[in-house]
Formats: structure tokens, sequence, C-alpha cells
């Protein structure tokens, strides 16, 4: 006798199993967006720093002042013209002044989408300043979303709270309802609000998309090589482990996160104050982070020893194994 229909059993399995199906499916799909979006994002963040290197080399200085006398008189953005041409590109260039925020200064040669280029430079305070801007990795085929395949980024130029220069530093932003915050040499709260962020999309203080690795000089021996001491950070996790509130993101911000001066970053320079500002290792004392500092120096050839301090470089996203430093186990010339 032939089988004529399905038994309620045999239905629950079969629903079973194209629910698991579906669900593997869509995995390896959000899997596969996820990679693109790190690898896309990473290359372009390294990419945008080589060009600001490139400018800096070219002119002596990364915003000189052929540059404010361009920018003054033309209409067309300075620093939008050097940087386009640093690159291969698809397309030509537009580097006008005042263009509407969804329009592109350039695309790249692998299809990845920069807007905001050519917008004025945005004082933070004091002598920091900062361009928003938004990569699209997939320029117009993919969905055009924040933190899908549209990415805000931040560029700056002069000297942060800590005095040190910012000169084409390019930085994830956290975007928490438009807008992300810093605080300036006197501790007072500023708040940027970036052109481009129209919900959350947190890839400064988050490692799922850009992660970073802290290196230092571990051999007095080789004192130009530096090791790799920890990875899989976020930005701002990083400069607070590194520098503990000593570097772009200063003590407040650090403090309010829970973010340590990692032991093996003790440095005299780092523990100064790191107890006052509630940011020495572990949430020590600054006594115990000098002598965490002692103890991280390191014998020179000529017997003397001497502290290094550490410093971080975005990682690599190593397809398959996730956000993992490109060196890892390895050492890097400095």
């Amino acid at each position: 006798m032939n089988k004529k229909g399905w038994t309620l059993a045999e239905l629950t399995v079969i629903v079973i199993i194209i629910l698991i199906l579906t669900k593997a499916s869509m995995s390896v799909v959000k899997n596969i967006n996820i990679n693109k979006a790190r690898i896309y994002t990473y290359i372009t963040m390294k990419n945008l720093t080589m060009g600001n290197i490139a400018i800096r080399e070219k002119y002596t200085d990364f915003y000189p002042k052929t540059a404010l006398e361009h920018d003054s008189t033309e209409t067309t953005d300075w620093y939008c013209l050097n940087l386009a041409d640093v690159f291969a590109k698809d397309g030509s260039t537009n580097c006008n002044k005042n263009l509407p925020a969804q329009t592109d200064n350039f695309i790249l040669a692998n299809g990845v989408s920069i807007k905001g280029v050519s917008s004025n430079w945005v004082q933070a305070y004091d002598n920091l300043y900062y361009k928003d801007l938004l990569i699209d990795i997939d320029n117009t085929n993919g969905i055009n979303k924040l933190g899908i395949d549209r990415f805000p980024l931040r560029v700056f130029k002069g000297s942060n709270a800590n005095g040190d220069s910012t000169d084409g530093i390019v930085l994830p932003v956290d975007c928490q309802n438009g807008k992300d915050i810093l605080y300036d040499k006197d501790k007072n709260l500023v708040t940027l609000y970036h052109s481009y962020c129209t919900g959350t999309s947190n890839i400064a203080s988050s490692n799922e998309l850009i992660s970073y690795s802290a290196f230092k000089v571990t051999d007095g021996n080789k004192p130009k090589t530096a090791s790799m001491i920890f990875a899989g950070k976020s930005a701002i996790e990083i400069d607070c482990l590194t520098s503990g509130g000593k570097g772009f993101y200063n003590y407040q911000i650090c403090a309010n996160k829970g973010y340590y001066l990692h032991e093996k970053c003790a440095h005299e320079s780092t523990c100064t104050d790191c107890e006052e500002n509630g940011t020495c290792p572990n949430g020590g004392t600054e006594s115990n982070c000098n002598i965490l500092a002692e103890n991280n120096k390191v014998t020179l050839q000529d017997g003397n020893k001497k502290g290094y301090k550490c410093f971080s470089m975005i990682s690599k996203p190593m397809d398959g194994m996730g956000l993992i430093g490109g060196a890892v186990m390895g050492e890097i010339g400095i």
C-alpha cells in the first residue's frame, strides 16, 4: 500500500531540519558580512593613515601654511585634494567645499567610498581639530546602513589634551545617539556630534570590528624591535591600557570605563598622577606603579637599564580567526 501523506511526527522533523538549515545559513551570511566589514574597514583605515603620512612627508607638515592659504581662498579643500592624489581611485575626485553630506569625495579602487574629506576642520577644543568621515565598504551596492556597511571615522590634526600631536591620526567613532565625548586639558567634558551618526554604532569602544594590539621593546639587545604585549582591544581600551590616560583618551574616559594602565606598560611617565586619576595598574597606587615601571626596564648592551613605553597598532583581521594581530607571536621593527 503506497503512502499518500506525512505523519505529524515526520512533518515536525522536517520543519526542525528546515529551521536548523535556515539558522545555519543566516549565521554563515552574517559571518561573511562581518569579516568583509572587518577587512575593508581595516584596509581603509590603514590606507588613510598611510596617505596622511605621505602628506606629512611631502610637505614636512601635515597641514602646512600653504594649506591654510589654499583653504582661505579656494573653493576646494587642500587636504582632500592631497589625500586623493595618494590613492588609486575608481572615477573622479570631488573636493569641493560644502558638498551635501551624502556626496562621495572619491571611491577607492577596491570600491570603498569616502565622504566628508572636504568638510571644514572642526575645533574640538584648544588646538585639536577634526573632520568627520564616513566610509562605505561597498559604495552604493549594499544596504547603506550604519554599522553594517557604513562606518564613521575621524581624522585629527593639532594636539590633544596632553599636548601630544594628533596630526593624521584616524580613529573609529562611537555613535551614542549621534555623539561621542572627549575631555579637554582642564577636564571639561567636550561632546562631539558626528555628521554621519544616525544611530548607535560603537566601534571605538568595541573590538568586534576594529581591534588593536600593544607592542613594546622587551629586549635591550634589540632596542629597535618591539614585541607584542597583548591584542584584541578596542580603540579606547588599548589607549587606556598603554598610556593610562595620557594618550588620546584622557583619565576621565579611562576611569569611567574601568580601564587601568596595563602592568607591562607601567613607565615613569605613565605612572605619574595615575593614583590621583584612578588609572594605576589594577587600581593600585602610584608607588606600586613605579615599582612595576622599574621592573619593566630592560638591560642595554652597555649595562644600563632603560624603560620603554608601550604603543599600539591596528590589528590585521585574519580570515576565519576573527580579529587577531597580523604580528601575533612575532616582532616588529620600530
